[in-house]
C-alpha cells in the first residue's frame, strides 16, 4: 500500500471568510488517495465544519469561546509575561 502524505491545516475557526473559503476550495481539489488531511480549529465554531469532506479529520482545541476570549484578553492585558507551554 502506498503511504499517504500528511497535511495539517490550523485555523482559528471555520466561521466563514476568505481564508476559510480558500481552505474549502483546496480541500475540494485534493486527491484523498494521496493525502491524509487534518484540519484543526482553535474554536469548534463555523459554517464550514459541516461542509468538510468526509475524508478530512477534524480536530478542535477549545469548545468554549469564553475560555478563548479570557485567555486572549488576559495575555494582552497583563503586564506579566506568560510562559505558554509548547506541545
Amino acid at each position: 500500500m502506498k503511504s499517504r502524505i500528511k497535511i495539517f491545516f490550523l485555523m482559528p475557526s471555520l466561521i466563514g471568510g476568505g481564508a476559510e473559503k480558500a481552505l474549502m476550495n483546496v480541500l475540494a481539489l485534493l486527491n484523498y488517495d494521496d493525502y491524509e488531511v487534518t484540519v484543526c480549529s482553535v474554536l469548534k465554531k463555523g459554517v464550514y465544519i459541516d461542509q468538510l469532506p468526509r475524508e478530512v479529520n477534524f480536530l478542535y482545541l477549545l469548545k468554549n469561546e469564553l475560555l478563548f476570549k479570557f485567555l486572549f484578553t488576559y495575555e494582552f492585558s497583563s503586564k506579566k509575561e506568560i510562559k505558554w507551554p509548547i506541545f
